[in-house]
C-alpha cells in the first residue's frame, strides 16, 4: 500500500506557492496578508474550490441518513475555512443523530455535549447515558467517570480515583481530562504545573484548555504574560462554541487577526535536551516520519485526510500552542497526531522568506493524507 502525505500552507509558501493567493478570514484569528505569488494557477484554485463544494454537497445528502456522514458533515459545519461562521447548532444536531445511530464519535461527542454543557444544555442523565455506551477504556469513558467521581455525581466523591482516570484518559488523548488536571494543580495552588497541562490541554483540541491556557497568559499565571496569544487562544475557544470566552470576547471587544508568516517547514529548528547539554538541529520531517504520522486505524480502514493546523509564535520566535481548527474526518487522531509533531522546543526565523517578522504571529500548515 502507498502511503502519499502533501503539506501546504503559508507556512510552505516555497514548495506550495499557490498557498499564497489572497485569502478571505475564516475567524481563526489570524490571516495572511503578504504578498501574493505571481505564479499562482487560479484555474487550479478554481479547480480545487468547485471539487470541493461537489464533495460536500455529497457530504451533505449523504448526512441525511449514513450516521458517519453525518458526523463528518457536522465537523464541517463546527469547522468552517472558507469564511463562514460555524454552525453550532446544526452540527450538535447531526452529532446526537450520529449518536442515535450507533456511530462512536457521536456518541464521545454528545458525552461530552452534555455533562460539560458544550453545543447542549447540562443534562447530565442524558450525557452519562451517552458516555457509558462507550467501551471503559475509551478515552471520553475515562474522563466522564473522572468527572464523576471528581463531583461526587452518582456515588461517592473521590478525587484520587478522579486524578487516577484522568491520566489515563490524558495518556490515551483526552484533551478534557489533561484540562482537568490543569485545574486540579490550580485548586492545589500549583500554577506552574497548571500551565504546563493547559496547554498540552489546548494542544489537545479541549475548548476548555483553550480558554484556561489563555487565562494563565492573560495573568501572567504560572509564566509570563502574553496578552496578545491569550487573545488568539479566547478567540479560538469561542469559535468552538466556549459561552465564557464569547463573553471575553464581548467585554474587550474586537481587534484585527494576527498576521500570519511565510516560511518553509525545514526552517524550524528543535532544541532536545540530552545528558551532555541541549543540541539544536532542523525539524526532522524526512518521509519515514510524515509516513508514520498516517494513523493505523485511518490506513486499515483506507481513510483519506486533511488536517490543518495554526502555531502561535511568541516574541522568543518559539512555536508555544498550535491548534487544530480542521481536521476532516474526526475521530481517527489525525489531529493528535499532527499536533504531536509540532509539541517539542521549536524555533522559527526572526522573519520570513518576505522579511516580515514571526514574533507574535501564525503560521499555518496543511496535511493532506492520502493512500
Amino acid at each position: 500500500m502507498k502511503i502519499r502525505i502533501l503539506l501546504w500552507g503559508l507556512a510552505l509558501a516555497v514548495t506550495a506557492p499557490a498557498a499564497l493567493a489572497q485569502e478571505s478570514y475564516d475567524g481563526t484569528g489570524s490571516l495572511y496578508t503578504g504578498p501574493q505569488d505571481p505564479s499562482i494557477d487560479k484555474a487550479a484554485i478554481a479547480k480545487s474550490e468547485k471539487e470541493k463544494d461537489e464533495a460536500e454537497k455529497k457530504l451533505r445528502k449523504r448526512a441525511g441518513y449514513v450516521p458517519r456522514a453525518m458526523v463528518d458533515y457536522a465537523r464541517s459545519l463546527e469547522q468552517p475555512l472558507d469564511g463562514r461562521q460555524p454552525d453550532m447548532a446544526q452540527a450538535y444536531d447531526l452529532y446526537e443523530r450520529a449518536a442515535e445511530g450507533n456511530e462512536t464519535y457521536g456518541w464521545e461527542r454528545m458525552c461530552l455535549a452534555y455533562i460539560l454543557g458544550q453545543g447542549r444544555q447540562v443534562d447530565l442523565n442524558k450525557g452519562f447515558t451517552y458516555c457509558g455506551k462507550l467501551a471503559l477504556d475509551n478515552p471520553t469513558r475515562l474522563f466522564s467517570d473522572g468527572f464523576d467521581y471528581a463531583r461526587g455525581l452518582r456515588g461517592p466523591k473521590d478525587e484520587d480515583g478522579a486524578a487516577a482516570l484522568y491520566v489515563q484518559a490524558a495518556e490515551k488523548g483526552s484533551g478534557d481530562a489533561i484540562d482537568a488536571l490543569g485545574q486540579m494543580a490550580l485548586q492545589k495552588g500549583k500554577p506552574d504545573a497548571a500551565r504546563k497541562w493547559f496547554r498540552q490541554a489546548a494542544m489537545h483540541g479541549s475548548i476548555n484548555g483553550l480558554f484556561h491556557y489563555a487565562g494563565m497568559l492573560e495573568g501572567g499565571e504560572g509564566g509570563p504574560a502574553d496578552l496578545v496569544e491569550a487573545r488568539w487562544l479566547y478567540v479560538n475557544a469561542a469559535r468552538g462554541g466556549h459561552a465564557d470566552a464569547q463573553d471575553w470576547l464581548k467585554r474587550h471587544g474586537e481587534t484585527p487577526p494576527l498576521p500570519r508568516v511565510a516560511f518553509i517547514l525545514k526552517d524550524i529548528t528543535e532544541t532536545l535536551a540530552g545528558a551532555s547539554g541541549t543540541t539544536t538541529k532542523p525539524l526532522d520531517v524526512n518521509l519515514k516520519v510524515l509516513t508514520d504520522m498516517y494513523p493505523t486505524a485511518a490506513v486499515n480502514d483506507r481513510v483519506e485526510a486533511y488536517i490543518e493546523i495554526h502555531c502561535y509564535i511568541n516574541s522568543a520566535h518559539r512555536i508555544d500552542v498550535c491548534i487544530v481548527p480542521s481536521e476532516q474526518p474526526p475521530g481517527y487522531g489525525f489531529g493528535a497526531t499532527i499536533s504531536a509533531f509540532f509539541n517539542g522546543d521549536l524555533s522559527v526565523p526572526l522573519t520570513d522568506k518576505f522579511g516580515s517578522p514571526t514574533a507574535k504571529s501564525v503560521a499555518k500548515f496543511g496535511f493532506r493524507f492520502l493512500l
